[in-house]
């Protein structure tokens, strides 16, 4: 009989233990497109070799790719080559930026959330970034979901915009 029952509590040991790794493949809620639905991989570094036009513009949907809408916010991680970041725009939300600042959050007003609905995409031409300025620079900006108390939740998509002339 305790054959049995240690016979018992090992497979259903085994059970669980294989249920919860199947559980940590989790899908990630949030993404970033191109406005061709090219999906932006986290880490991705986009290249720019142009300014202020059109060929210098990046627009992007925010994609909610879960049962349940998603609120998501977007942070400037980084500027390189000291560049102050007066010579991007940043539209995001409600608002274009023009201007941003290391480790600031879009959109910086609590009433221009990004809401995101359920199995749906926010954005468009009217979420891009477009560079301005003539020297060398790297802008990083990582996409974020928050819950009710501001906490980040879900996966995160970072970004790299790169103008190198």
């Amino acid at each position: 009989m305790k054959k049995v029952i240690l016979l018992f509590t090992a497979v259903l040991a085994i059970s669980c233990s294989k249920s919860d790794s199947g559980s940590s493949a989790t899908v990630k809620e949030l993404s970033i497109t191109k406005l061709d639905g090219t999906v932006i991989n986290d880490g991705s570094v986009l290249n720019f070799n142009t300014t202020g036009d059109d060929a210098a513009l990046l627009a992007f949907y925010v994609k909610n790719n879960s049962s349940s809408a998603i609120k998501v916010k977007a942070k400037c991680v980084s500027i390189s080559n000291s560049n102050d970041g007066s010579d991007m725009q940043f539209c995001y939300g409600q608002t274009c930026y023009f201007g941003i600042e290391a480790n600031s959050i879009y959109p910086t007003d609590s009433h221009d959330i990004v809401s995101v609905p359920a199995n749906g995409q926010v954005g468009g031409e009217a979420f891009h970034f477009q560079n301005f300025s003539t020297t060398a620079v790297d802008y990083v900006f990582e996409f974020y979901q928050f819950d009710a108390n501001d906490a980040i939740v879900g996966n995160k998509v970072t970004v790299t915009y790169r103008y190198n002339p």
